[in-house]
């Protein structure tokens, strides 16, 4: 379904209490490209294009998803963002829809004509965003650019403690996805090669992770070009270059061989990271990859095309939906009142189990990572679903709880969470009391999928985790 801004008033309002139509569970987690509920083209004040806002799933009856800004950002793009982040939220065993928007304008622009077009896309969009559809920043939208969107559409500007910090936890996700890999594959992080597209909100702390870790940067780039070196690039000196020049960090780093974006990814390295815009890796580029993994930094990086071909290639690949989810809980762990050390601790202990488990069932059901990881996906999606009903109301929401849980206890944490969330610092001493019951009111939230997981094939000997269908 597809409509203009202009007339979105009225089509919520006949809307009613309808049911929203959504498409089915197997075709929401097939490989097959989507079809979106909902695509708002959002125009300015002349009639012209301003943007779009795409609506693939509704649960329940919300969704949520960054809007992106950028000259050349289509329909297409953003519809594929938008199922991405269907698979991101059921993934994550997280209930709520998937959506995305895109504003056709690019970040370089003007301070003036950005905020204009920041403003009205907010005010066209000012009902649905009030109703269905909740905003977050993206490639060109940061904290202060949202709340521009948010003014126009007559939303109140609440930054959390997890706005700032999307980059940075999505980015520890990726550092644990690239990890649980190398592991994987027989291998150990330090000393292992890496080449990362992109340096920004996302791929400037990762690399930092990275190198911690033990890894080498060999190549880097930016909209501005990249960087080779076999020995690794000096991490404290790009971070300094890039402090004060940004993406044209790689014209001012020396010691390294400068080269095309697009050479990227054709160095020879053990772990890519396409970290930048949608479809990096694609029909023409994806038999020069050399790399033994694909783990995305970024959302849609790899064409349908050139994941099957990835396949073929013997290149293990893992789909963006898994690696980038870090962002969702880390946001929810900081909101939640937890320090760095204990949303670090937190993320690490379930990202890992999370991953190897899914390592486990591909290879025991010789399908690849990213099928087993829809798999998952959908499960998540119809048992949340069916849940639904339940967290209409919280006494009966706890009442369900008590039965699933055949305790008490899950009661008494999610209580001590949301104590643990609103108690001021002053009161530090009631806090401590309660933190260890609220870790464990997030563990359970976190985990509490993967004991729905399908046992593993009895059998002696498991196969290599398999890149055939």
């Amino acid at each position: 379904m597809r409509i203009n801004s202009d007339s979105l008033r009225g089509f919520l309002e006949d809307m009613g209490k309808k049911a929203f139509p959504q498409p089915s569970v197997d075709e929401l987690f097939s490989l097959e490209s989507p079809r979106p509920s909902l695509t708002v083209d959002v125009t300015d004040s002349t009639g012209g294009l301003l943007g779009f806002l795409v609506i693939d799933t509704l649960i329940p009856g919300i969704c949520s998803g960054g809007i992106r800004m950028a000259s050349d950002v289509t329909r297409e793009e953003v519809a594929h963002l938008a199922r991405a982040m269907t698979h991101k939220f059921a993934f994550k065993n997280s209930f709520i829809g998937g959506a995305k928007a895109g504003i056709t304008l690019s970040p370089a622009a003007p301070p003036q004509q950005k905020k204009e077009a920041l403003t009205t896309f907010g005010q066209k969009l000012g009902p649905i965003m009030k109703a269905l559809y909740s905003p977050g920043g993206d490639i060109g939208v940061g904290p202060d650019d949202l709340d521009l969107v948010k003014q126009g559409a007559g939303l109140p500007c609440i930054k959390t403690p997890g706005t700032y910090k999307g980059g940075f936890t999505t980015a520890f996700g990726v550092y644990l996805s690239v990890q649980s890999m190398v592991e994987k594959l027989a291998g150990r992080l330090e000393g292992c090669s890496v080449a990362l597209e992109g340096y920004g909100n996302v791929g400037r702390p990762l690399a930092r992770f990275l190198v911690e870790g033990g890894a080498r940067i060999v190549a880097l780039s930016t909209i501005r070009g990249g960087l080779h070196n076999t020995g690794g690039l000096d991490l404290a000196r790009l971070e300094k270059l890039a402090d004060r020049w940004g993406d044209r960090v790689v014209e001012k780093y020396e010691n390294a061989d400068k080269i095309d974006r697009a050479a990227l990814f054709a160095v020879d390295a053990a772990i890519l990271i396409p970290g930048a815009r949608a479809w990096s890796i694609h029909e023409k580029n994806a038999a020069s990859v050399k790399a033994r993994a694909v783990i995305p930094a970024a959302n849609i990086p790899v064409t349908r095309g050139a994941a099957n071909m990835l396949r073929d290639a013997g290149i293990v690949y893992i789909p963006e939906f898994v690696t980038t989810g870090g962002g969702i809980l880390g946001g929810q762990l900081y909101n939640r009142g937890f320090p760095e050390k204990d949303v670090l601790h937190i993320m690490t202990r379930t990202f890992r189990t999370r991953l190897n488990r899914l390592f486990e069932l591909a290879d025991a059901f010789g399908i690849t990572i990213e099928e087993q990881a829809l798999r998952l996906a959908k499960e998540n999606f119809i048992r949340g679903n069916k849940e639904a009903a339940y967290k209409k109301s919280r006494a009966r929401y706890y009442l369900f709880l008590m039965k699933k849980e055949k305790s008490i206890l899950p009661i008494f944490r999610r209580t001590a969470g949301r104590l643990y969330h609103r108690l001021p610092p002053r009161l530090s001493p009631l806090r401590r009391l309660l933190k260890a019951s609220a870790m464990a009111d997030v563990y359970r939230y976190a985990m509490s999928d993967v004991k729905h997981y399908p046992a593993l094939p009895s059998r002696k000997k498991k196969r290599k985790i398999s890149q055939k269908a």
